[in-house]
C-alpha cells in the first residue's frame, strides 16, 4: 500500500473513531436522562404522579403543581424557583410541609445535599408540631438519603429509623418497607462482615413479605437501640 494510501486510511479510521466515541457518549447521556425521568423519587421515598394542573385551583396550588412538573421533567433549578416563590405565598402548614419536601428532594438532585439536609429539617418540624405523622416519614428518609451522600452513616440509619416508625403509624406498611429496606442496606454497609450478612438476611426477609414489625425489632436489637 502506498503512503499516500496509507495516510487516507488513518484518517478515515480516526473519523470513524470520533463518530462512534461520539456516538457511545450521546447515547449514554440519552439512556442516563431516560432514567433519570423514569425514577424520580429518591430510594426510601413514596414515588409521586404528576397530576394534571386544575385551572381553577388556587394560585399557590397551581405554583407548586408547576413546580412538580419541572421537578418530575429533571428541571431541578426551575423546580426550586417555583417552589421559594411558593414558600413566599404563606400557605397553610400541610402546603407548607409539601413544599418543603419538594425542595428538598430537589436540592437532593443537584447534588446540594447539606441544603436538601436544611429544607427537610425545615419539613421535619412541622410535620412533628402538626402531628403529621406520614409527612414526618418521608422528611426523615429525604434527610436519610441526604446524610449517606455526606458520608453520615449513623444518622442515616436514625433517620431511615425514624422513617419506619413515623410510616407505620401512618398506617403505611408499603413505605415503612421500603424505608426498613434502606435501613438494613446502611447498616449492613456500615457493619463487620458477620453483621453484614445479618443485614442482608433480614433485608431478603423483608423482600420476601416478611412481619415488617418482627425484621424491624431485629435490626433494632442487633444496633443495640
Amino acid at each position: 500500500m502506498s503512503p499516500g494510501n496509507v495516510y487516507f486510511l488513518s484518517i478515515g479510521m480516526a473519523v470513524v473513531g470520533t463518530v462512534l466515541i461520539g456516538g457511545a457518549i450521546w447515547f449514554g447521556f440519552h439512556v442516563w436522562g431516560q432514567a433519570g425521568r423514569k425514577s424520580s423519587h429518591l430510594p426510601a421515598c413514596e414515588p409521586k404522579e404528576v397530576q394534571p394542573i386544575e385551572p381553577h385551583a388556587p394560585p399557590l396550588v397551581q405554583m407548586v403543581q408547576k413546580g412538580f412538573e419541572l421537578q418530575n421533567a429533571g428541571q431541578h433549578r426551575e423546580a426550586i424557583s417555583l417552589f421559594e416563590a411558593a414558600l413566599g405565598q404563606g400557605g397553610d402548614a400541610a402546603e407548607t410541609l409539601r413544599i418543603l419536601n419538594l425542595s428538598a428532594e430537589s436540592y437532593y438532585r443537584l447534588g446540594e445535599y447539606a441544603q436538601a439536609q436544611t429544607k427537610g429539617l425545615a419539613a421535619l418540624q412541622i410535620a412533628r408540631a402538626a402531628g403529621a405523622t406520614a409527612e414526618a416519614g418521608s422528611a426523615h428518609c429525604i434527610l436519610g438519603e441526604a446524610a449517606l451522600k455526606l458520608g453520615e452513616w449513623g444518622t442515616a440509619a436514625e433517620h431511615f429509623n425514624e422513617g419506619v416508625d413515623h410510616f407505620s403509624q401512618a398506617g403505611n406498611e408499603k413505605a415503612a418497607r421500603r424505608a426498613l429496606g434502606r435501613l438494613t442496606e446502611v447498616l449492613g454497609q456500615a457493619a463487620d462482615p458477620e453483621s453484614a450478612e445479618f443485614y442482608r438476611s433480614l433485608g431478603s426477609e423483608l423482600r420476601s413479605r416478611g412481619s415488617l414489625l418482627t425484621v424491624h425489632d431485629r435490626a433494632l436489637t442487633q444496633i443495640g437501640t
